[in-house]
């Protein structure tokens, strides 16, 4: 009975998220962990899903230990019948609801736009974009069972900004934008929500971070803070809204030390490089142009000449 009390009462106020269930998708960020954390331990019911086995393991181990309600499974959300697969035992333990879906899974090829192969476009825009479309598709119904659904969507400010070698990404993350946007508009008649929360490398963008009034990236549980919020009933109002948060995540993948600095460092070369070849073209240019003009000289020199009478020169 007291459980029973205990459950309407944290109904009852907008700033709790306890007996809500949560679907979030792309555990092996740094940023997805630290969304986990931050509304299992608030009390919410979360089931969260990774491509490997092993890391989500010793993520789930780790929140047992600490009493958060986490259950996971194995997911590549690029594949239409693994995100099928987990939206059915989502089902299966949410009792068909679902309160609230926070999509971060996502990945990059880095590469300049013609060097783009077709089979890049492909695998780009099943993983980052098609997935959300059709994760949003299935777990439809189950928003709408729980009579006050809210989708999150943590984009990236390449769908808003241009990014380098990163133009298919770029257009993944704009589409995800505005998916937020016309999924707000079109579901708010079944008490559904949609937001987009944008995120930047801030250590790898100084024009962003440039702009950023603290003058430092957002930690991960910062960034997951702002995310909670708007699951929160106190964020019932909000809708289709695309917010910018600039934050440094060095382990977006186990190699993301390593490429990120590695190929921002390249792209820096390669644009000293261009300069090079731009500062030697403009040498060039500038000695024919000298060239030139001392021809022209000469000849008007030898032409003068000519024309001087010829008893001048004795």
């Amino acid at each position: 009975m007291s459980e029973i009390f205990w459950s309407v009462k944290v109904r009852s106020s907008p700033h709790n998220v306890n007996v809500q269930t949560y679907l979030i998708l792309g555990l092996r960020y740094t940023l997805t962990h630290a969304i986990v954390e931050e509304l299992a331990g608030l009390g919410a019911r979360v089931h969260t899903c990774s491509r490997n086995e092993a890391e989500l393991n010793v993520c789930l181990s780790e929140w047992e230990k600490k009493g958060f309600q986490v259950t996971g499974s194995t997911c590549d959300v690029s594949l239409p019948a693994e995100r099928e697969k987990l939206t059915s035992f989502t089902s299966s333990i949410f009792n068909g609801k679902l309160n609230i879906l926070i999509k971060n899974a996502g990945t990059n090829i880095r590469k300049t736009t013609i060097d783009y192969t077709a089979e890049d476009f492909s695998f780009l825009m099943s993983t980052n974009l098609e997935s959300v479309f059709h994760l949003c598709q299935l777990a439809y119904p189950l928003l709408k069972a729980s009579g006050s659904g809210s989708i999150v969507f943590v984009s990236s400010v390449g769908g808003q900004l241009s990014v380098p070698a990163s133009s298919i990404y770029g257009v993944t993350k704009g589409g995800m934008d505005q998916l937020a946007r016309s999924l707000a508009c079109e579901w708010a008649k079944d008490n559904i929500r949609s937001n987009s929360f944008v995120t930047a490398g801030g250590k790898f963008f100084n024009g962003v971070m440039s702009k950023t009034p603290l003058g430092r990236p957002g930690e991960p549980k910062e960034v997951a803070s702002v995310v909670a919020f708007l699951c929160l009933p106190a964020a019932s109002y909000g809708q289709r809204q695309c917010g910018f948060f600039e934050w440094v995540d060095n382990e977006t993948c186990p190699r993301g030390k390593e490429i990120l600095p590695g190929l921002f460092k390249k792209l820096w070369i390669r644009e000293k490089e261009l300069k090079s070849n731009k500062a030697s073209k403009r040498a060039i240019i500038y000695l024919l142009l000298l060239s030139w003009v001392i021809i022209i000289l000469l000849g008007l020199i030898c032409l003068k000449l000519m024309a001087y009478p010829k008893n001048h020169l004795h």
